[in-house]
Formats: structure tokens, C-alpha cells, sequence
């Protein structure tokens, strides 16, 4: 905000929000701070100041911004870029190989289970699906994690425990599997 109150000229605001806002901060980030305020000296000249290449580099901004959506989305276990975005650009790694596999592997039809080649996906993290339970539409947990029944479907372990009615067998909502709850798994997703 200080940065952009200096780039539009509005000296008087950038000094007001510097008074509200960095007091908190004088122990332990003075040298920033004197180098936030020195800015000002230059306001009218800030391009081709000493304090252009620190303070109002747009690609060191982009990068700071990169890194807080990181640590933002680290601290809430969730992947830093959009889930579609992530499995669209696997989708464009991997097609080239696939199609090449599919050129060069026979018809026979013999891989309908899985791929008979490896596709290397970037060394990029991978983050776990979160999974939400299609009966009682809870998200998984620790306390209820998603479990599978024998028919292969997946629900939570809350909405398993509900679902017999007076005995430990129950009836699979999506096919007319039955099975006693003994039988379900835990999953990691």
C-alpha cells in the first residue's frame, strides 16, 4: 500500500499509512523501514532512485506474491494453483507420450486396467485429493476418513456407520451390493 501511495504521488498518504502501520514493525525491520521512508526523497524521481531496483521492482512483487500464496496455501493444505490448472497441464505433459504408445502397442485391447508405460509428470508437489462423502456430503477427516466398500465405492466412515438399520450389514447406496461394515476399508485419497 505505502509502495503505491509513492508510485501515485500521494506523498501525504504514504507518509499517514507509514505512521499507522510500521511503528509494530520498527524492532525488528528498521533497515526496511528507513529504506521505505528514504523512498520519499525521491518521489518525484522514483524509477531512478537508489530505491527502484529494492522497492518497486515488478518482478521482485510478482515473486513475493508467488511465495505468500505458497506459504498461504501450504498453511492450508491446499495446492497453490487451481486443481483443473494442475491436472490440464499433466494432461498436456503425458498426451505426447500417450499418443505415441497408442501408435506403437498393439490393438489387442489387453491394457483396459492400466497404461503399460510410465509418464514421468514434473517433480512438482502433489497434493491429495480432499474427499467429499456423496451420502452425508462431509468432507473426510482424521475422525472420518473415506472408506471402501467391497463393491469399490467410497464413502465416509460416518455415513457407513449410519447406514445399517439394526444390524452390522448394509446395503451399498449407488448398486445392490451388500456387506457387513467389517468389511470396509480405510482409503488415503
Amino acid at each position: 500500500e505505502y509502495t503505491r501511495y509513492l508510485r501515485q504521488y500521494r506523498r501525504r498518504d504514504a507518509i499517514e499509512y507509514a505512521r499507522r502501520h510500521f511503528p509494530p514493525f520498527s524492532r525488528t525491520e528498521m533497515p526496511t523501514i528507513h529504506k521505505l521512508m528514504g523512498a520519499l526523497l525521491f518521489e518525484d524521481r522514483l524509477e531512478s532512485s537508489p530505491y527502484a531496483q529494492d522497492l518497486f521492482n515488478d518482478q521482485l512483487w510478482e515473486s513475493t506474491e508467488k511465495m505468500f500464496v505458497c506459504e498461504y496455501c501450504g498453511v492450508l493444505s491446499l495446492p497453490p494453483v487451481c486443481p483443473l490448472f494442475a491436472l490440464v497441464n499433466a494432461g498436456i505433459i503425458a498426451f505426447p507420450v500417450l499418443l505415441k504408445a497408442n501408435r506403437i502397442l498393439p490393438k489387442s485391447g489387453a491394457f483396459t486396467d492400466e497404461l503399460p508405460i510410465e509418464v514421468e509428470i514434473e517433480d512438482k508437489p502433489q497434493y491429495h485429493s480432499i474427499f467429499i462423502c456423496p451420502v452425508t456430503h462431509e468432507e473426510s477427516s482424521q475422525e472420518n476418513p473415506p472408506m471402501i466398500l467391497r463393491c469399490g465405492h467410497i464413502l465416509s466412515k460416518n455415513a457407513i456407520l449410519k447406514l445399517p438399520k439394526g444390524n452390522t450389514r448394509f446395503k451399498c447406496p449407488y448398486c445392490p451390493s451388500e456387506q457387513p461394515i467389517e468389511q470396509c476399508a480405510e482409503i488415503n485419497i
